[in-house]
């Protein structure tokens, strides 16, 4: 509309200078919110309308599609006086398109669908509701599944299935962050079934369109990636973290960005049948990559043999992986003051040990400041990586270069190889300056065994040369848990016993899983606390040595003869 408006420009940290220029384009070039239909089917011709700014006579288009059209999520671009559009998405499928009717608000109007098909509408206005009598084609499963979100409606579909006899069969929503999808195992070709879809909150409006694919129960998948705003510096990386939500596909499926902005790359990650399903795709700009906010897409891809099937991968909130959003953005930041290397190519570690991670930080154009550096990786199932390894974050001084993490891979820890990377901040001009590394790999690998004591403390009296009693003697039980391929069996060595202390320290044979340790104070011992025990085991497989130890046992030594032995449970 006409009138006057104001806008403002600004840097992002709010900084400033000589070299901080910039350049606005302000046109009636075509911005696209919302589109309709959402899919077409290949081989025929499709009417797109969009609603947006700047479209004038652009609207509606026609889509063209081959007979060989790549199946699956598409993204296509409308021009102006060469200005292009925002990107639209648009699926691409192999079923009929059918429109709704108008008034198809209850069984007596509902719109006939034979199904398989792709059925079409928009819920026009608040508290709407489309209904559609379904005609099998062929006995058996379908599932129905309502499209919105993902290609800009702001529908909250809800849909209801019933039989003939207004007998409710199955509902979904989307309150849980993914589509509305039935599946019914049931259907048969001589009875008609009804299908409602409305909105969640009685919302309605042209922009409430819909898509419900009504198919053959087949296997699929969906991809989820987070954050939706990542932020990523000249010269540097950004992780995305992607889940993969398998309902019944499990062949490999490619994840990877596209359309990213000039300088900027994306790694590809495959998550095969037998790999978990999450993992990181990787952003990294070169020096000289292009400035600015731009849209950031990412696609999965799987192959059924004779073509290759695309699907549009899903954005979600930052922090909030089950809340979708519409889109995701990708801002490209200037160069950081300081520049971030891991010496390691690659870690390696194993359960129940510890290994290190040396990185260094390169200062630029003469800034000074303290960095601060942690670790981050990968975990399945939502984990976090403390979950897993005990590391603490490394901080350099300004005249410091080289850091190292020391990790301590807990006894549980999830074995195999797993990308991780390194984040640092600083504070530049009283801003926080983030950098991330460009990923490697943490290998862990199974320990063969663990030990550990029940006993976490144990006290022991000294006795008058020539008395009897049990106060002077006690046991350690030492329990082993073998893993995987070893059987073999376990010496034991006592560490930090103090002279005056006699200890009995057997094996653990093969046979067994567990032994006791026999303690005993002699006269000549001294009276003391504090005293720290630790029993390393050692096994030998497959021609290497491997060690584990127990945690620390607290021993007391007592000098009144009155006293008896007091033992508290550790906690296994």
């Amino acid at each position: 509309a006409e009138g006057d408006y104001l806008v403002a420009v600004r840097d992002y940290q709010y900084r400033g200078g000589g070299g901080f220029d910039y350049r606005m384009v302000v046109s009636e070039g075509p911005f696209v919110l919302n589109s309709f239909p959402f899919g077409g089917q290949r081989g025929t011709d499709t009417d797109v309308d969009l609603l947006g700014f700047g479209l004038s006579d652009l609207s509606p288009v026609s889509l063209v599609l081959s007979e060989s059209a790549e199946l699956g999520r598409q993204t296509f671009w409308i021009g102006s006086e060469g200005i292009t559009s925002n990107a639209i998405r648009f699926e691409v499928s192999h079923l009929k398109n059918i429109f709704e009717t108008d008034q198809n608000n209850d069984r007596q109007s509902a719109t006939e669908v034979i199904v398989p098909a792709a059925i079409n509408g928009r819920i026009e206005t608040a508290s709407d509701v489309d209904v559609f009598e379904l005609l099998p084609a062929s006995e058996g499963a379908l599932q129905l599944k309502a499209l919105t979100r993902e290609f800009g409606s702001p529908l909250d579909a809800v849909l209801t299935l019933f039989d003939q006899e207004g007998t409710r069969l199955a509902r979904s929503d989307d309150g849980g962050g993914s589509d509305a999808l039935i599946n019914y195992g049931a259907f048969k070709k001589d009875q008609r079934y009804y299908l409602e879809i409305r909105d969640l909150l009685g919302r309605g409006g042209s922009a409430y369109g819909y898509r419900i694919t009504a198919d053959r129960s087949k296997p699929d998948y969906q991809v989820v990636f987070h954050p939706d705003v990542p932020r990523l510096r000249l010269g540097s990386s950004v992780a995305i973290r992607c889940e993969l939500k398998r309902a019944g596909f499990q062949g490999p499926v490619a994840i990877e960005a596209f359309d990213l902005p000039a300088g900027v790359s994306s790694s590809r990650l495959i998550l095969g049948a037998g790999d978990p399903n999450e993992g990181f795709v990787f952003l990294t700009a070169k020096p000289d990559a292009e400035l600015g906010l731009s849209a950031l897409n990412l696609m999965s891809s799987h192959s059924t043999g004779s073509e290759m099937i695309v699907k549009a991968a899903r954005p979600a909130m930052a922090g909030k992986p089950d809340t979708a959003v519409q889109a995701a953005y990708l801002t490209i930041l200037p160069k950081a003051p300081y520049d971030l290397s891991v010496l390691s190519l690659k870690a390696r570690g194993r359960q129940a040990a510890s290994a290190s991670v040396s990185f260094k930080v390169n200062r630029l154009r003469s800034w000074k400041g303290e960095v601060t550096a942690r670790l981050r990786g990968f975990v399945s199932g939502r984990r976090r990586l403390s979950d897993d390894i005990q590391v603490s974050e490394v901080t350099l001084g300004a005249d410091e270069q080289v850091g190292r993490f020391d990790l301590r891979i807990k006894d549980n820890s999830e074995i195999g190889q797993r990308p991780v990377y390194i984040v640092m901040e600083a504070m530049v001009d009283g801003q926080t300056v983030t950098v991330e590394s460009m990923p490697f790999d943490l290998e862990i690998e199974q320990a063969p065994f663990t030990i550990l004591s029940t006993l976490k403390r144990v006290s022991l009296t000294r006795l008058p040369e020539g008395s009897e009693s049990l106060a002077n003697k006690s046991e350690l039980t030492i329990k082993a848990s073998r893993r995987g391929w070893f059987s073999g069996p376990i010496s034991l060595r006592l560490e930090g016993l103090p002279e005056g202390i006699e200890a009995t320290v057997p094996p653990i044979e093969s046979s067994d899983s567990e032994i006791k340790i026999s303690l005993v104070a002699l006269s000549t011992v001294v009276p003391q606390e504090g005293i720290k025990l630790k029993v390393v085991g050692e096994g030998r497989a497959n021609g290497r040595n491997f060690t584990h130890q127990t945690g620390t046992i607290d021993l007391t030594v007592l000098g009144e003869p009155s006293l008896a032995v007091t033992e508290e449970k550790e906690n296994e």
